[in-house]
């Protein structure tokens, strides 16, 4: 948060403009730029910066509201949320970096509407069926994957901290809505689906797998193979989150997260188990890895960054191009 007195300085500085501006003016209209230099500095309206009204922030700020767009105006938070400003503050932080897919960010999605007022929660039906889903395809498509449940509860807990009791609930429900679609694959036989369920490897891993270096090598090699340009872009990702603290935020972090889990699981999963961790740990790599790129490109380097990008996307599309040949040649 800005320190206030940067907010006092701003008020000195407009006095200051306000009590010599009839002489600049003057001053201008006779083009008398030598008596202009022996003004005060402070004299000039450039010298006066955009802060918000309430913490001094000069990031961010919104023209229309004369606040920063990460500290909200406290009738704005409060009207738009029935909470402290403390809560409506952290909601909208987190609403910021937001980049929602699969079970988890679905998670996040529905966490956000627990920021809205209290009657809100007894119509999040469509948002439950939709969390439920998401859960459903995910667990369905390898049961190992069912670790997304308790991730989709904790990004729940994490971004709605003041309404966790609700967000039980819901995670509850979205986890009924789940059941019964697995259900409904098996045609409602409980027979069938109590055989199914008996045969599943929920948990199959082995923690051996990393003390063998070639389980690493495997790993990368088949990251690459997904996208080699992603090959090149995610160590520059991860170095500039690793030194750089404004890419460290939710929106980025998530899917990172997210990403670390799929691919330890991946490793410590032999076989076919292993390899649909790490098939959807890529998507969580892509977010991340664009998420920083974009933060990248809001820098002064912008047009490096994004000449390297544009580069990448080149190399990959010949690359690609190249691979389709092939295939046409056995």
């Amino acid at each position: 948060m800005a320190k206030k007195a940067w907010l006092e300085r701003n008020k000195r500085k407009t006095e200051t403009v306000k009590k010599f501006a009839a002489i600049r003016a003057e001053m201008k209209a006779k083009r008398d730029y030598a008596g202009l230099a022996k003004l005060p500095r402070d004299a000039s309206p450039t010298r006066i910066v955009n802060r918000c009204a309430f913490t001094g922030r000069r990031r961010g700020y919104l023209e229309g509201l004369k606040t920063a767009n990460l500290e909200p105006a406290e009738d704005l938070v409060v009207a738009a949320t029935g909470y402290t400003v403390e809560e409506g503050i952290r909601c909208c932080r987190e609403l910021l970096g937001r980049r929602n897919r699969g079970a988890g960010f679905t998670a996040i999605a529905v966490a956000h509407t627990l920021y809205a007022p209290r009657e809100v929660v007894l119509w999040n039906g469509r948002r439950i069926v939709l969390l439920g889903t998401s859960l459903a395809i995910a667990t369905g498509a390898q049961f190992s994957m069912v670790v997304v449940v308790p991730v989709a509860l904790v990004f729940l807990l994490y971004v709605a901290p003041v309404r966790r009791q609700a967000g039980v609930v819901i995670w509850l429900a979205a986890s009924g809505v789940g059941f019964v679609l697995l259900f409904a694959a098996y045609f409602f036989h409980p027979h069938a689906f109590a055989e199914s369920m008996r045969h599943a490897a929920f948990w199959g891993a082995t923690w051996r797998a990393f003390a063998i270096p070639g389980v690493y090598r495997q790993v990368a090699a088949q990251l690459g193979r997904s996208c080699p340009a992603f090959a090149l872009a995610l160590p520059v990702a991860l170095v500039a989150y690793a030194l750089w603290p404004r890419t460290r935020y939710f929106g980025n972090t998530a899917p990172l997260s997210v990403a670390l889990l799929f691919l330890v699981l991946g490793m410590a999963h032999p076989h076919l188990g292993g390899s649909g961790f790490l098939l959807a740990a890529v998507p969580f790599l892509f977010l991340f890895v664009a998420g920083v790129l974009a933060d990248l490109m809001e820098t002064r380097f912008r047009s490096v960054v994004t000449a390297g990008i544009l580069g990448l996307l080149a190399a990959n599309t010949l690359w690609s191009l190249i691979a389709l040949g092939r295939v046409g040649q056995g």
